[in-house]
């Protein structure tokens, strides 16, 4: 019973997504998204911060891929760039949502950006985020805030 409203809660986010693009345009959408995922990512990260004063970003991240995988979102992977850059590459694996634009394109990630930067303590910003059929994998690059 419990997957089966798990299951229904994800078509009616993927349903929600198609139709705020409909009722305001793709780029709106995005935009509405990604203000209130990244918002929701950051108070997420700031309660775990709150409870756990001394955990490491790495208990944060695995904590949520657990989340991603128990909630549906699919099987997550997140990597930090061994270049120095601050870059970080997250994929997932059988997403739930596979649409790279509109509002689709920033549920997923912009969670993960505010989460990330709240942790971290330095702003991040969505830079790619691409889909490929072949694997079914959902990716994207998060890195630093860079003024322009």
């Amino acid at each position: 019973m419990r997957l089966m409203g798990l299951r229904q809660m994800v078509m009616n986010i993927d349903t929600l997504c198609s139709h705020l693009d409909t009722l305001v345009g793709s780029q709106v959408a995005e935009v509405i998204m990604k203000n209130l995922e990244l918002q929701e990512g950051k108070e997420e990260a700031e309660r775990f911060l709150r409870n756990h004063p001394d955990a490491k970003p790495e208990k944060f991240v695995e904590l949520m891929k657990r989340y991603d995988a128990l909630s549906g979102v699919g099987i997550t992977s997140v990597k930090f760039s061994e270049n120095q850059d601050g870059r970080i590459f997250i994929e997932i694996l059988n997403p739930y949502i596979k649409r790279t634009t509109g509002a689709s394109k920033s549920l997923l990630f912009s969670w993960w950006c505010g989460g990330l930067s709240a942790i971290l303590h330095q702003e991040l910003d969505l830079e790619t985020i691409t889909y490929d059929a072949s694997s079914d994998i959902l990716r994207c690059t998060i890195a630093p805030r860079t003024m322009k």
